[in-house]
């Protein structure tokens, strides 16, 4: 089962070490692929649109290496997993625009963020997605 819904940002992270899910979202079933990417998106854009985001700010390379590692140990299919995280890429994108076009910022701002900001920053993490797939289809 996983959790339609689940945002790794409602999770807390306690000082004895335990975590705290304030919503687990409702139950879905689905592959284990299809949960853990989207939490592996959500953990590449956490800070996405933050101040921070503008000065390099990201989550670790190493602990989305060690996410993806231990998922993938765990007898997860990787070419599904990649496979998932690239349809939750392309969504997250989708909803991004939408967003940005909502928005009531002269017509020119929302082009140009939405061509140095957001296409950049999707096209940015599919071209590493492909380049998994690539390795992970060469391997087979």
């Amino acid at each position: 089962l996983g959790f339609k819904g689940f945002d790794i940002r409602n999770v807390i992270h306690c000082e004895d070490g335990t975590l705290k899910v304030l919503d687990p979202g409702k139950e879905k079933r689905e592959p284990l692929e299809s949960f853990f990417s989207r939490i592996h998106a959500t953990l590449i854009i956490i800070f996405w649109g933050h101040p921070l985001f503008f000065i390099n700010k990201t989550l670790k390379s190493d602990y989305l290496k060690l996410f993806e590692d231990g998922f993938i140990a765990a007898g997860s299919n990787p070419i599904i997993f990649q496979l998932e995280l690239r349809k939750e890429f392309y969504k997250h994108w989708k909803m991004a625009v939408f967003a940005l076009e909502q928005k009531s910022w002269p017509f020119i701002f929302k082009i140009l963020l939405r061509k140095f900001y957001i296409d950049t920053f999707y096209i940015k993490h599919l071209k590493q997605n492909q380049s998994k797939l690539n390795s992970l289809n060469s391997e087979v």
